[in-house]
């Protein structure tokens, strides 16, 4: 199992969500209790699905496996592979014509 970096403004709305809850309690408003912990419990699984590195991006099985070969013969991991062609795809869609250089050889590496 491979842990990904939680990003920061996630844990904060846990945070300010366990603050508001509190408050709330504090307060005896039981709607908002009830939407904090709401809000706090839909964060607190959005960092977990983070952490454990289901971050929703799906690919369709053909286009990984494409990264995985390319990749191993290339001798590079699959997300520069990645990075590469979307910048290429990227590169076809906004090509300036004044630019010599052909945006499909951003996948081969030359566009750098």
């Amino acid at each position: 199992m491979r842990l990904h970096r939680l990003p920061a403004e996630l844990l904060v709305a846990v945070l300010v969500s366990v603050v508001g809850a509190t408050d709330a309690v504090v307060g005896g408003a039981a709607d908002l209790f009830v939407l904090f912990v709401a809000v706090a419990a839909l964060c607190a699984l959005g960092a977990v699905r983070t952490a454990l590195g289901r971050d929703g991006l799906r690919l369709r099985t053909d286009l990984v496996r494409w990264l995985e070969v390319t990749a191993a013969e290339q001798g590079e991991r699959p997300a520069d592979v990645a990075d590469r062609a979307i910048g290429a795809f990227r590169a076809g869609l906004v090509h300036d014509r004044r630019d010599g250089r052909d945006p499909r050889d951003v996948l081969a590496g030359g566009g750098r």
